[in-house]
């Protein structure tokens, strides 16, 4: 169990039905075991104050460990909610949208999902894992749902005929590089937006975007509104357009840093010196450079 080493141990919440499969001997809930106490609670007579602030913590998830050890992100309400103000700018969903859920609750790009419905009163469609990883049963699915809004990885795409998902209006891929084959199959314009974005955990899911039609390079364009990005030398100097180097990330979506690991948190969040508002900025340790 993760959690257990990340000296967050507080409350776990479960079902009645589970608590013999936890290896845990802190306080356990059982949630349906008090569905009766909840629903007796009279809310109108009750006066409620906010106990949560922009700074306070909202979640913490876990990086997917690609490049060594998964490492606990604590993130912050107001780094989500800039998230998700800057993607109801970029993307303008409406109540009418349909937005696949497929993504499981334990990776960030789930809450991508998750907020572009609940932020903009969209349908959230909630896949099961088995048909997320059948790419018949998934393009039924999305068929027969009349989804217009999917956000997954590009060789999942690749794994579909994308001239029988017409009616989704807008693509978004990540997680991991685009070849031009799958930008180049749904990047095909008209109503649908199709957009490359990147983004580590640590930036709170998504920081660039680059919105592509086919025959584009394949990039990941630029900061979204609300983040800033800069590419440094070793020396921490802006590079000029056309050299590499690495890709820092700041504003207000950077997140707290890593849970119980002051001294890597010190070392990836530094102070960021070329913005007059934000004050910290995320080494991303990624190469990039401006075309």
């Amino acid at each position: 169990m993760r959690v257990a080493h990340a000296a967050l141990r507080r409350v776990v919440f479960t079902l009645d039905s589970m608590r013999g499969t936890l290896d845990y001997n802190g306080p356990v809930v059982a949630i349906d075991s008090i569905m009766e106490e909840i629903a007796a609670i009279d809310l109108e007579k009750r006066s409620y104050k906010p106990l949560a602030t922009p700074n306070s913590p909202m979640y913490y998830i876990y990086t997917s460990g690609s490049t060594g050890k998964p490492k606990g992100v604590l993130v912050e309400h107001r780094n989500l909610v800039n998230f998700v103000i800057c993607e109801r700018k970029l993307f303008k969903l409406e109540n009418r949208h349909r937005v696949i859920q497929g993504f499981s609750t334990s990776f960030d790009a789930s809450l991508e999902e998750i907020w572009l419905a609940f932020a903009s009163g969209s349908t959230l469609i909630c896949v099961s894992k088995a048909v997320m990883q059948d790419a018949e049963q998934l393009q039924e699915l999305i068929t027969e749902t009349q989804a217009t809004v999917l956000s997954t990885v590009p060789t999942l795409l690749a794994t579909m005929e994308a001239s029988k998902l017409q009616q989704l209006e807008l693509v978004i891929v990540g997680g991991e590089a685009c070849n031009k084959e799958v930008l180049d199959a749904y990047a095909t314009g008209g109503r649908r937006m199709f957009v490359n974005s990147y983004g580590p955990t640590e930036a709170t899911v998504a920081c660039c975007a680059a919105f592509c039609r086919a025959g584009d390079p394949v990039t990941i364009g630029r900061a979204q509104p609300g983040y800033v990005g800069y590419i440094v030398n070793e020396s921490m100097q802006l590079t000029p357009p056309g050299v590499p180097g690495e890709l820092c990330i700041g504003g207000p979506s950077v997140t707290r840093g890593y849970v119980g690991r002051p001294e890597l948190t010190k070392e990836k969040f530094i102070h960021c010196p070329f913005h007059p508002t934000y004050q910290r900025m995320y080494r991303t340790g990624d190469l990039c450079r401006w075309n």
